[in-house]
Protein backbone atom coordinates (compact mmCIF):
# COMPACT_ATOMS: atom_id res chain seq x y z
CA UNK A 1 0.00 0.00 0.00
CA UNK A 2 3.33 2.29 0.63
CA UNK A 3 1.96 4.36 3.33
CA UNK A 4 2.96 5.15 6.51
CA UNK A 5 2.96 2.58 9.55
CA UNK A 6 3.19 3.49 12.90
CA UNK A 7 3.01 0.35 15.02
CA UNK A 8 1.73 0.52 18.71
CA UNK A 9 2.15 -1.20 21.69
CA UNK A 10 0.14 -0.71 24.55
CA UNK A 11 1.34 -1.69 28.21
CA UNK A 12 -2.23 -2.14 30.28
CA UNK A 13 -1.37 -1.23 33.28
CA UNK A 14 -4.49 -3.46 34.94
CA UNK A 15 -2.46 -6.45 33.68
CA UNK A 16 0.97 -5.85 34.17
CA UNK A 17 1.34 -4.43 37.53
CA UNK A 18 3.40 -4.97 40.57
CA UNK A 19 2.80 -7.12 43.53
CA UNK A 20 3.06 -6.53 47.50
CA UNK A 21 3.70 -10.00 48.45
CA UNK A 22 6.66 -10.21 50.93
CA UNK A 23 7.40 -13.99 49.36
CA UNK A 24 9.08 -14.57 46.30
CA UNK A 25 7.26 -14.96 42.75
CA UNK A 26 8.40 -14.09 39.51
CA UNK A 27 8.20 -10.53 39.45
CA UNK A 28 11.36 -10.78 41.70
CA UNK A 29 14.77 -10.21 40.95
CA UNK A 30 15.71 -11.35 44.41
CA UNK A 31 14.55 -12.50 47.40
CA UNK A 32 12.97 -9.73 49.33
CA UNK A 33 13.76 -6.88 46.77
CA UNK A 34 10.45 -6.35 44.37
CA UNK A 35 10.33 -4.17 41.88
CA UNK A 36 7.79 -1.28 41.80
CA UNK A 37 4.85 -0.58 39.06
CA UNK A 38 7.17 2.30 37.27
CA UNK A 39 9.88 -0.46 37.39
CA UNK A 40 8.07 -2.83 35.87
CA UNK A 41 6.51 -0.66 32.98
CA UNK A 42 10.12 0.25 32.34
CA UNK A 43 11.19 -3.49 31.91
CA UNK A 44 8.45 -4.09 29.42
CA UNK A 45 8.46 -1.16 27.81
CA UNK A 46 12.68 -2.34 27.09
CA UNK A 47 11.90 -5.64 26.52
CA UNK A 48 9.31 -4.93 24.06
CA UNK A 49 11.17 -2.17 22.07
CA UNK A 50 14.15 -5.11 21.63
CA UNK A 51 11.42 -8.03 20.45
CA UNK A 52 9.96 -5.06 17.80
CA UNK A 53 13.06 -3.88 16.43
CA UNK A 54 14.09 -7.62 15.63
CA UNK A 55 10.34 -8.74 14.26
CA UNK A 56 10.17 -5.21 12.24
CA UNK A 57 13.53 -5.55 10.81
CA UNK A 58 13.07 -9.08 9.42
CA UNK A 59 9.20 -8.15 8.44
CA UNK A 60 10.30 -4.73 6.11
CA UNK A 61 13.52 -6.54 4.96
CA UNK A 62 11.25 -9.09 3.17
CA UNK A 63 9.49 -5.67 1.22
CA UNK A 64 11.06 -4.31 -1.91
CA UNK A 65 10.35 -0.99 -0.95
CA UNK A 66 11.47 1.26 1.67
CA UNK A 67 8.88 1.73 4.48
CA UNK A 68 8.54 4.79 6.69
CA UNK A 69 8.05 2.93 10.40
CA UNK A 70 7.21 4.40 13.28
CA UNK A 71 7.33 2.87 16.75
CA UNK A 72 5.35 3.92 19.74
CA UNK A 73 5.21 1.96 23.36
CA UNK A 74 3.35 3.45 25.77
CA UNK A 75 1.58 2.51 29.33
CA UNK A 76 -2.25 2.91 28.52
CA UNK A 77 -5.67 1.38 28.03
CA UNK A 78 -6.02 0.03 24.11
CA UNK A 79 -10.19 1.54 24.42
CA UNK A 80 -9.00 4.78 25.87
CA UNK A 81 -5.98 5.04 23.12
CA UNK A 82 -8.26 4.49 20.13
CA UNK A 83 -10.93 7.07 21.99
CA UNK A 84 -8.10 9.86 23.14
CA UNK A 85 -5.61 9.53 20.25
CA UNK A 86 -6.68 7.41 16.92
CA UNK A 87 -10.50 9.24 16.38
CA UNK A 88 -8.57 12.94 16.41
CA UNK A 89 -7.33 11.52 13.00
CA UNK A 90 -9.85 9.05 11.60
CA UNK A 91 -7.90 8.54 7.97
CA UNK A 92 -5.82 6.00 9.04
CA UNK A 93 -6.59 1.85 8.54
CA UNK A 94 -6.55 0.54 12.01
CA UNK A 95 -4.96 -3.20 11.77
CA UNK A 96 -5.56 -5.35 14.69
CA UNK A 97 -5.09 -8.80 15.23
CA UNK A 98 -7.90 -10.90 15.82
CA UNK A 99 -6.44 -13.01 18.61
CA UNK A 100 -7.82 -12.49 22.04
CA UNK A 101 -4.29 -12.43 23.69
CA UNK A 102 -5.64 -11.26 27.14
CA UNK A 103 -2.86 -8.59 27.28
CA UNK A 104 -3.50 -6.43 24.47
CA UNK A 105 -7.28 -7.78 24.60
CA UNK A 106 -9.01 -9.60 27.69
CA UNK A 107 -12.15 -10.73 25.34
CA UNK A 108 -14.29 -10.90 22.24
CA UNK A 109 -16.51 -7.79 23.31
CA UNK A 110 -13.42 -6.12 24.05
CA UNK A 111 -11.97 -6.17 20.76
CA UNK A 112 -15.41 -5.81 19.05
CA UNK A 113 -15.92 -2.27 20.78
CA UNK A 114 -12.40 -1.33 20.20
CA UNK A 115 -13.38 -1.42 16.29
CA UNK A 116 -16.33 -0.17 17.38
CA UNK A 117 -15.23 3.00 18.87
CA UNK A 118 -12.90 3.84 16.14
CA UNK A 119 -14.38 6.27 13.96
CA UNK A 120 -12.39 5.01 11.02
CA UNK A 121 -11.89 1.97 9.19
CA UNK A 122 -10.46 -0.91 11.06
CA UNK A 123 -9.17 -4.07 9.48
CA UNK A 124 -9.24 -6.88 11.65
CA UNK A 125 -6.91 -9.71 10.13
CA UNK A 126 -6.89 -13.44 11.70
CA UNK A 127 -3.23 -14.58 13.74
CA UNK A 128 -0.88 -16.42 11.41
CA UNK A 129 -2.51 -15.05 8.32
CA UNK A 130 -0.45 -15.15 5.45
CA UNK A 131 -0.30 -11.60 3.60
CA UNK A 132 -1.94 -12.44 0.04
CA UNK A 133 -3.14 -9.93 -2.61
CA UNK A 134 -6.84 -9.08 -3.04
CA UNK A 135 -8.31 -10.97 -5.65
CA UNK A 136 -12.50 -11.33 -4.26
CA UNK A 137 -13.93 -8.67 -2.11
CA UNK A 138 -17.53 -9.31 0.05
CA UNK A 139 -19.23 -6.04 0.54
CA UNK A 140 -22.44 -5.03 1.69
CA UNK A 141 -24.60 -2.76 -0.09
CA UNK A 142 -24.59 -0.53 3.50
CA UNK A 143 -21.11 0.76 2.69
CA UNK A 144 -22.51 3.11 -0.15
CA UNK A 145 -23.85 4.56 3.00
CA UNK A 146 -20.84 5.80 3.94
CA UNK A 147 -19.69 9.42 3.79
CA UNK A 148 -17.72 10.17 -0.02
CA UNK A 149 -14.38 10.77 2.11
CA UNK A 150 -15.06 7.17 3.83
CA UNK A 151 -15.69 5.46 0.89
CA UNK A 152 -12.74 7.09 -1.29
CA UNK A 153 -10.18 6.41 1.81
CA UNK A 154 -11.24 2.29 1.46
CA UNK A 155 -10.77 2.62 -2.54
CA UNK A 156 -7.96 4.26 -2.15
CA UNK A 157 -6.31 0.95 -1.13
CA UNK A 158 -8.60 -1.64 -2.85
CA UNK A 159 -8.05 -0.44 -6.48
CA UNK A 160 -3.94 -1.02 -5.63
CA UNK A 161 -4.89 -4.31 -5.57
CA UNK A 162 -7.61 -4.56 -8.29
CA UNK A 163 -9.73 -7.23 -7.54
CA UNK A 164 -13.22 -8.28 -8.28
CA UNK A 165 -15.79 -6.53 -6.08
CA UNK A 166 -19.32 -8.46 -5.11
CA UNK A 167 -22.06 -6.40 -2.86
CA UNK A 168 -24.09 -8.24 -1.10
CA UNK A 169 -27.78 -6.29 -1.12
CA UNK A 170 -30.82 -6.99 1.56
CA UNK A 171 -33.86 -6.76 -0.79
CA UNK A 172 -35.87 -5.28 2.47
CA UNK A 173 -33.09 -2.63 3.09
CA UNK A 174 -32.11 -1.33 0.02
CA UNK A 175 -29.76 1.78 -0.31
CA UNK A 176 -30.86 3.93 -3.20
CA UNK A 177 -29.81 4.45 -6.89
CA UNK A 178 -27.74 7.13 -6.04
CA UNK A 179 -25.45 5.05 -3.33
CA UNK A 180 -25.11 2.26 -6.40
CA UNK A 181 -24.33 5.06 -8.73
CA UNK A 182 -21.42 6.15 -5.99
CA UNK A 183 -20.52 3.05 -5.31
CA UNK A 184 -20.23 2.09 -9.31
CA UNK A 185 -18.18 5.15 -10.09
CA UNK A 186 -15.79 4.84 -7.26
CA UNK A 187 -14.53 0.99 -8.24
CA UNK A 188 -14.98 2.01 -12.11
CA UNK A 189 -11.60 -0.05 -12.84
CA UNK A 190 -12.80 -2.91 -11.38
CA UNK A 191 -15.32 -5.85 -11.91
CA UNK A 192 -18.74 -5.53 -9.89
CA UNK A 193 -20.93 -7.76 -8.98
CA UNK A 194 -24.50 -8.18 -7.06
CA UNK A 195 -25.94 -10.51 -4.82
CA UNK A 196 -29.06 -9.51 -3.84
CA UNK A 197 -30.55 -12.01 -0.21
CA UNK A 198 -34.15 -12.53 -0.24
CA UNK A 199 -33.84 -15.05 2.78
CA UNK A 200 -35.31 -12.29 5.52
CA UNK A 201 -32.25 -12.94 7.56
CA UNK A 202 -29.00 -10.66 5.76
CA UNK A 203 -26.50 -10.79 8.64
CA UNK A 204 -26.80 -15.05 8.03
CA UNK A 205 -27.05 -15.36 4.45
CA UNK A 206 -24.24 -12.90 4.27
CA UNK A 207 -21.65 -15.04 6.50
CA UNK A 208 -23.33 -17.96 4.30
CA UNK A 209 -22.51 -16.18 0.93
CA UNK A 210 -18.71 -15.63 2.32
CA UNK A 211 -18.16 -19.27 3.06
CA UNK A 212 -18.98 -19.95 -0.34
CA UNK A 213 -17.66 -17.26 -1.73
CA UNK A 214 -14.43 -17.61 0.11
CA UNK A 215 -13.66 -13.60 -0.42
CA UNK A 216 -10.05 -12.46 0.23
CA UNK A 217 -11.01 -9.51 2.93
CA UNK A 218 -14.74 -9.61 4.35
CA UNK A 219 -16.44 -6.09 5.27
CA UNK A 220 -18.41 -5.55 8.10
CA UNK A 221 -20.66 -2.67 9.14
CA UNK A 222 -19.97 -2.13 12.34
CA UNK A 223 -23.16 -0.50 13.54
CA UNK A 224 -24.43 -1.31 17.17
CA UNK A 225 -27.11 -3.49 17.99
CA UNK A 226 -29.92 -2.14 20.44
CA UNK A 227 -29.72 -3.02 23.72
CA UNK A 228 -32.51 -5.44 24.01
CA UNK A 229 -31.02 -6.84 20.65
CA UNK A 230 -27.63 -7.12 22.18
CA UNK A 231 -29.17 -9.01 25.00
CA UNK A 232 -31.05 -11.66 22.73
CA UNK A 233 -28.49 -12.49 20.41
CA UNK A 234 -24.36 -11.26 18.93
CA UNK A 235 -24.07 -8.55 16.39
CA UNK A 236 -23.40 -9.21 12.41
CA UNK A 237 -19.43 -7.95 13.80
CA UNK A 238 -19.18 -10.77 16.70
CA UNK A 239 -20.82 -13.38 14.59
CA UNK A 240 -18.05 -12.10 11.70
CA UNK A 241 -15.19 -12.55 14.36
CA UNK A 242 -16.24 -16.56 15.45
CA UNK A 243 -16.62 -17.71 11.91
CA UNK A 244 -14.52 -15.82 9.06
CA UNK A 245 -11.50 -16.65 8.62
CA UNK A 246 -10.31 -13.92 6.26
CA UNK A 247 -9.11 -10.30 7.27
CA UNK A 248 -12.41 -8.28 8.09
CA UNK A 249 -13.16 -4.33 6.90
CA UNK A 250 -14.70 -2.61 9.70
CA UNK A 251 -16.46 0.30 8.67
Amino acid sequence: MEVEVEVLHVIDPRVVHGVTSRYSDSQTIAAGSKLSHREIIEREKYHVAKELDELLCQETSRLNFPIKLKQTIEENEILKKVLEELNRDTSSLLLINKAVDNMIFGSQSELVETCQSYEGVALVVPPNYCFQRMTNVLMPAAFGNLSVQKQQFVADWILKMAPVINIAEDDKRRVDEGARVSMESLFYALSVNYQEFHSGDFEEEYLDYAKMLEPDILFVEKQRPGLVASLVKKGLLEKAFEQADVPIACF
